[in-house]
């Protein structure tokens, strides 16, 4: 448990340093094409949740045209976070970030997954958690406090 701290912790620094070089002036366009996403969590399966489902969830926090509230619905506990993801939707406004998610694993009611976080700056591979909650499956407060320190969003 300490090493997986200690990875997101290095990871999200690795990436916010990456976001402070890029700055606020970057003009890459972070525009994509708007995919329906839900606006609360995902439906839990009887396995866990496929890689292509927890990815969307990860695409609708990064996406900067989605709402607070959007976001706090996919992730546990995620009104707790209304502030840290306007800071997150204002930082990612010009910047251009997308994941990858591999090797999902679910036992119980918790599944992590491998997520590659790409940017201008380059990939890292990051360790999330996703929580079954009341059958959703719902980011984690671990990995989107992770998720929230690499857009200089960190939760106190």
């Amino acid at each position: 448990m300490i090493l997986r701290k200690s990875l997101i912790a290095a990871s999200a620094a690795i990436v916010a340093i990456g976001l402070a070089a890029c700055g606020s002036g970057d003009s890459s366009d972070s525009a994509s094409a708007a995919s329906p996403a839900p606006s609360t969590g995902l439906p839990a399966a009887a396995n866990g949740p496929a890689p292509l489902v927890l990815q969307q969830q990860l695409e609708l926090i990064a996406d900067p045209a989605k709402t607070a509230p959007d976001k706090a619905a996919v992730i546990a506990d995620g009104n707790t976070r209304l502030a840290n993801l306007e800071t997150l939707t204002k930082a990612l406004a010009n910047y251009s970030v997308t994941f990858a998610v591999s090797d999902v694993k679910t036992e119980g009611p918790v599944t992590t997954a491998q997520v590659a976080v790409t940017s201008p700056h380059g990939t890292m591979p990051v360790p999330m958690t996703w929580k079954n909650v009341d059958g959703t499956w719902l980011l984690s407060s671990e990995s989107a406090c992770g998720l929230l320190a690499m857009g200089g969003a960190a939760c106190q």
